[in-house]
């Protein structure tokens, strides 16, 4: 697997649809390469922050309905 191949990996793995093939694949080249190991851990991160964010409803006048 190659850089370009890590980056779009990373994206699969973290959605949990990376192949388990690809996943080994993926673990070993992150294993020897500090550029795509650090982008899959600033991505993982980005998606944890995210989990942890309160959902926002819409606000009272975004309801979907039209007042003249």
């Amino acid at each position: 697997m190659n850089c370009t191949q890590a980056q779009h990996a990373i994206q699969l793995d973290l959605d949990g649809e990376l192949p388990w093939l690809k996943k080994r694949a993926l673990q070993r080249h992150t294993a020897r390469c500090r550029t795509c190991r650090e982008a899959w851990r600033q991505h993982r991160a980005i998606r944890q922050a995210m989990g942890r964010l309160a959902a926002i409803g819409p606000s009272c006048g975004l309801t979907g309905s039209k007042k003249r």
